[in-house]
């Protein structure tokens, strides 16, 4: 069983990455079709990537290993890269409440922190957005999520008071 400390440290990293990803995303996305692979006889694909070395240093990308992979792989690894970040761009765009939505907290909830990201079992990943602390455990407690004229804001049952929210995906 997963940590509370390693679920909540785990949530966060997957929230700042895709906070990058979606942030340098314009300026990373680069048509497959501008370049080719050295020494491949097969046309470039038509389709946008975002590629890995663009996105890490060189010590990074080598301690990685990804230096190691065969172009093929490379431009596998690049394309669900890619496809990756227009699920991402696509669920930004669709990112309001669409009210109402109930589901569960997909595991322990602690209450709010002020910076809580929880994660619901539809799998949608929502953030609070409010400097509201208020502990409360609850083991996968029911959610609400609806809209309001200030934006989304998430009840969960058995916490008093609701939060303001911004879904991440």
């Amino acid at each position: 069983m997963v940590s509370r400390v390693a679920r909540r440290t785990s949530l966060a990293l997957a929230a700042l990455l895709a906070g990058v990803v979606l942030v340098a995303a314009p300026m990373l996305l680069t048509p497959r079709s501008a370049r080719a692979e050295p020494g491949s006889s097969a046309p470039p694909a038509a389709a946008s990537v975002l590629e890995l070395k663009n996105l890490m240093t060189g010590p990074e990308y080598v301690a990685a290993g990804l230096e190691k992979l065969s172009a093929p792989e490379r431009v596998l690894l690049d394309d669900w890269i890619g496809r990756l970040v227009v699920r991402l761009l696509t669920a930004r765009q669709r990112r309001d409440c669409q009210s109402p939505i109930e589901s569960r907290i997909d595991g322990e909830f602690e209450g709010w922190t002020g910076r809580t990201v929880v994660q619901l079992e539809n799998g949608q990943v929502w953030r609070q957005r409010s400097a509201t602390e208020r502990y409360a455990y609850r083991v996968s407690p029911a959610v609400q999520v609806h809209r309001s004229a200030s934006g989304c804001h998430m009840k969960v049952d058995g916490v008093a008071e609701e939060v303001p929210v911004d879904r991440l995906w």
